[in-house]
């Protein structure tokens, strides 16, 4: 910074400590690097812009004005200290911390921390600063731990973190993308504070605001919290285990999870319905994966609540979400789980539009479920849901079997019964990796059908939802989302849906095949491939255009919905670390024969 002949240089850092303080760290330098003294006054201010007129929060209602709110704040200022009391029913209170010698105030919508100072030519001043929110805006206390919490001790504490990470025999930059990723997916962890608790948070989208629809601009779907508790079994089990129970506690009786939340604490609005098909699917899996990675079947007698009341345990949550994938959502006349408004690739979203619609993706993860769970309860003593749980896993897995058409298992069935994705049309990566992952027809029949993705939705970026687009608009009995051709859900590619036939390839012993398509779907191969576009390295959308968009290839979908404008989003980082693992733990198991 330049006035004249005075020089001040100044140097800012910030992060955040891997622990559950949800605060953000800074540290601020002034240099002085002139010949003159500097004589002046500093102020570290944040802005805080909570929407009280788009919540039901405690200290605001609804259709309260912005101005209004601001009248009505009683801010808490004091000796290096400045908070806004209960600014969001989200987030509570937001604060601003440094040094006691420092004075607090607001500003309208701002924090403010000021300080007289002086510096002499070549003098530097540092300033460690804390902006944090919840119910722990007590001065002392966060200014005790500011001063503990230094960047150096930050980085050793990720460090220890991120040591859960242990493949051996990787490339130097396969380790390191590995590490980055797991270090970014921590770092979406959130406090939950209605339902008291922490999980991976999807970001991105999720946070936005829509003026038009109060409340959504709060809303968020909930089946990527379930897939990264899958992921964080294997390397941050205690998270996965909060993010099982966060789950659970939105749970309804009958055993049905909405697919959205709303972080409301009257979540009496939401409709439970069953139109939505797998959001009870991806709880038990990640619930599953959580027992067998960590054998903690202590945890299945933790008491939780049902939403809106009532308590059983988690067993119990179990039970009911594999009562309601069977009795209420049910299969076709496939004998194949129904599609609703569309299994994880919403662009199916008018296959099943008359309730009869199926899916074989939703099969396989229901097979590879209830596999799992009919274990767990055998070893439970539960012999009875162990032999239901059996039943419906074989029956799965030969209806997925007969969906197998010459080369590839169909995508679903529409409500007519007719395929869609079929050997004569195109092929839907997902359906072969869930069939596969699901132990699903015959071992041939996967294997065929893995190669076939392998080759129809190869590109030098990794793999493509779809071996060919629709139209776009899309024809009526597919899609009412007129998605361009080649991005997003329409033919793009997406690093989770990568790293899940990753998963499936090393199960079915294609190592060679595996650790290819994983090396291309990594985002070093991306930000390589692609230099110029800006997020490429960075976590960036949840999806990439593929080569069926031609000259938009490696950017992300901007025509229907700028994907890039929310950015970040945890699914492009959420698996790479846990494939890798995959392949490692497959090819000790194929070693051993």
């Amino acid at each position: 910074m330049v006035a004249g002949t005075l020089r001040l240089a100044v140097t800012q850092e910030f992060y955040a400590p891997p622990d559950k303080d949800r605060a953000l760290h800074g540290r601020f330098t002034f240099r002085n690097t002139g010949v003159a003294s500097i004589t002046g006054t500093l102020h570290l201010l944040s802005d805080v812009f909570p929407r009280p007129g788009q919540s039901s929060g405690v200290s605001f209602h609804p259709g309260l004005s912005y101005d209004d709110w601001l009248k009505s704040q009683k801010p808490d200022c004091g000796p290096g200290f400045a908070c806004f009391r209960e600014a969001s029913s989200i987030l509570g209170d937001v604060y601003l911390v440094t040094d006691p010698a420092w004075t607090g105030s607001t500003r309208v919508h701002s924090l403010i921390l000021s300080k007289a100072v002086t510096l002499r030519p070549g003098q530097s001043l540092t300033v460690p600063v804390l902006l944090g929110y919840g119910k722990q805006a007590v001065p002392a206390e966060r200014q005790t731990r500011l001063a503990h919490i230094t960047p150096a001790a930050a980085r050793a504490q990720w460090a220890k973190r991120l040591s859960s990470f242990a493949v051996p025999m990787l490339d130097p930059w396969m380790r390191d993308e590995c590490l980055w990723a797991l270090g970014q997916l921590y770092s979406f962890e959130f406090y939950d504070r209605i339902l008291d608790q922490h999980y991976t948070h999807l970001g991105g989208y999720d946070l936005f605001s829509n003026p038009d629809n109060p409340p959504a601009h709060l809303a968020y779907t909930i089946r990527e919290a379930a897939g990264n508790a899958l992921v964080l079994s294997h390397f941050e089990p205690a998270l996965a285990k909060s993010s099982i129970h966060w789950l659970a506690r939105m749970q309804v009786e009958s055993g049905n999870i909405p697919k959205n939340y709303n972080y409301t604490a009257n979540r009496l609005d939401i409709p439970y319905n069953q139109r939505d098909s797998d959001t009870e699917i991806w709880f038990l899996m990640a619930l599953c994966e959580y027992l067998e990675a960590t054998g903690d079947t202590a945890c299945l007698d933790d008491q939780l609540t049902w939403f809106p009341q009532g308590k059983t345990n988690l067993w119990d949550h179990a039970k009911r979400a594999f009562q309601w994938i069977t009795e209420s959502i049910g299969m076709g006349r496939h004998g194949l789980i129904l599609i609703l408004e569309g299994d994880w690739n919403d662009y199916f979203s008018a296959v099943g539009a008359k309730g009869k619609g199926e899916s074989v993706m939703n099969s396989g993860m229901a097979a590879r479920t209830f596999d799992s769970l009919a274990r767990i309860a055998r070893k439970l003593g539960d012999a009875e849901f162990a032999a239901k749980a059996e039943i419906w896993r074989d029956n799965l897995r030969a209806a997925v079997g007969r969906a197998f058409d010459e080369e590839w298992f169909v995508g679903c069935y529409n409500d007519e019964g007719l395929p869609i994705c079929g050997h004569n049309d195109r092929l839907y990566l997902n359906a072969q990796t869930w069939a596969a992952l699901g132990g699903c027809g015959t071992p041939e029949q996967r294997r065929k059908a893995l190669l076939s993705a392998a080759r129809e939705c190869s590109s030098s970026i990794g793999l493509l939802l779809m071996s060919k687009a629709y139209s776009s608009p899309a024809p009526p009995e597919i899609s009412w989302c007129p998605i361009p051709r080649g991005e997003g859900e329409n033919g793009g590619i997406w690093p989770q849906t990568i790293h899940w036939a990753v998963w499936a390839m090393a199960q079915e012993g294609l190592l060679e095949e595996a650790l290819e398509e994983w090396k291309k779907g990594t985002l070093r191969t991306h930000a390589r491939n692609f230099p110029e576009v800006p997020y490429g390295i960075f976590n960036g959308p949840d999806c990439w255009s593929s080569r069926l968009a031609g000259r938009d290839e490696g950017w992300t979908q901007y025509n229907l919905f700028n994907r890039a404008l929310p950015c970040p989003m945890c699914p492009a980082i959420a698996w790479q670390a846990f494939s890798l693992l995959m392949i490692h733990q497959a090819r000790a198991r194929f070693a051993k024969g």
